[in-house]
């Protein structure tokens, strides 16, 4: 199971292999928002507050720290930095902040494939998406097109926050929806129980975005590699700290994706496994 001590631990690794020693060269401090997203806010012009070299931030945390500082070096961890206003575009930044950026187009596209390989009778197939990120609607545009492409049914899901994921999953009973891909935001991976639950109370064969919502019981995950994402934020820290400007420090597109299948939630849902989808995964949970 991956989690955000994982993550936090990958970066400290890559960090020690580039030459820094905490207590000596470097200072680390890590803040966490302990599933309070209200407090982001405020945790975050604490830390500018703070004046430290670098801010290293993912998720809700990036247009966070956009609106508290246009002047300290941002690495960040984001699906669309143009679609979110961050950066002018991929190979010139332009602003303070740079990092990881992952294409949703690829990332519907290889998610819905996969989801219908397991479930090949599916007709319709749904986006749980939260509306009010700034790339609520290209992710939208983007989801339809690949669901098009395979002459299925694209249904939106919205959920603004966690109180209206629940909703959002009565609504795709409602919709007759046969498969669900839950988008990747960290309005649905900060808990990961959450849609995993719901998931299988409503018997709707998911693909998750996170990584950690298979270890808790979720059908599939499709993404790219966390660990790898933060342990590659470590080599944007050292650039910055070493004197380059992330105005001109081109966002870089993760290349290692995973796929892990959960094969006991598999059984319950009654879903056979093809085997063109067993070979392809990098881990299976029996």
């Amino acid at each position: 199971m991956r989690t955000q001590s994982d993550r936090v631990d990958a970066f400290r690794k890559r960090l020690r292999e580039l030459g820094y020693v905490e207590g000596k060269n470097l200072i680390f401090e890590l803040r966490e928002l302990d599933n309070k997203a209200d407090r982001l806010p405020d945790i975050m012009r604490e830390i500018v507050q703070s004046n430290p070299a670098v801010i290293v931030t993912h998720g809700a945390g990036n247009q966070a720290a956009r609106a508290a500082t246009s002047t300290i070096p941002v690495v960040s961890a984001i699906s669309d930095p143009i679609a979110e206003g961050l950066a002018a575009s991929l190979a010139r930044p332009g602003g303070n902040i740079t990092g990881n950026a992952v294409i949703l187009s690829l990332a519907y596209e290889k998610n819905i494939e996969i989801l219908h390989e397991m479930v090949p009778k599916a007709g319709r197939v749904g986006l749980l998406t939260n509306p009010q990120r700034k790339t609520y609607e290209t992710g939208k545009k983007l989801f339809e097109a690949a669901a098009a492409s395979r002459r299925l049914k694209a249904v939106i899901l919205q959920a603004s926050g966690v109180q209206e994921i629940s909703s959002a999953f009565a609504e795709a009973v409602a919709q007759r929806v046969d498969m669900l891909v839950v988008a990747p935001q960290d309005t649905f991976t900060n808990d990961p129980t959450l849609v995993v639950d719901l998931a299988a109370r409503h018997r709707l064969p998911t693909i998750y975005s996170g990584d950690s919502s298979v270890a808790h019981g979720g059908l599939v995950f499709y993404g790219f590699s966390s660990a790898k994402l933060f342990g590659n934020a470590a080599v944007f820290v050292d650039r910055i700290l070493k004197g380059r400007k992330p105005a001109e420090l081109p966002f870089e597109q993760p290349t290692t994706f995973e796929m892990v299948v959960n094969m006991k939630t598999a059984k319950s849902l009654g879903l056979k496994i093809p085997q063109t989808v067993l070979i392809r995964a990098d881990r299976v949970i029996e």
